[in-house]
């Protein structure tokens, strides 16, 4: 890890965090719903730009730097969903579908575990 990797990163993050708030707020104020078209589009596109970059930059190993920007930084920044799909992309990627497929259901059940019992442990 190096001082332009965790810089790629930060400035990606938070860039990617403004856009998802720009974002949020623009949809509520054109499409209101009781539904939470929010978080559902912006995870959404940011899936779709991780997906998009991921298989551009996956034969530019030599791009790392931007990767972390684009991907880990902006698209995690964005939305976390992203990072989660391109983590699991790699491993089926990588032939890893045991992983792959152990990943999903985790992050599925221990997410939503997680959010159930912090809701309730500080429910107010």
């Amino acid at each position: 890890m190096n001082t332009i990797s965790l810089l790629a990163v930060f400035i990606g993050g938070g860039v990617g965090s403004i856009f998802r708030y720009m974002l949020s707020k623009a949809i509520k104020y054109f499409i209101p719903s009781a539904f939470p078209l929010t978080i559902l589009g912006v995870n959404i596109l940011a899936c779709f730009l991780s997906g998009a970059l991921g298989g551009w930059l996956l034969s530019k190993p030599e791009w790392h730097n931007i990767r972390l920007l684009l991907i880990v930084g902006f698209c995690g920044g964005f939305s976390t969903f992203s990072g989660f799909t391109d983590q699991t992309l790699r491993l089926l990627n990588e032939g890893n579908y045991f992983n792959s497929f152990l990943d999903i259901i985790l992050h599925i059940t221990l997410c939503l575990a997680a959010t159930f019992f912090g809701a309730i442990l500080f429910k107010q």
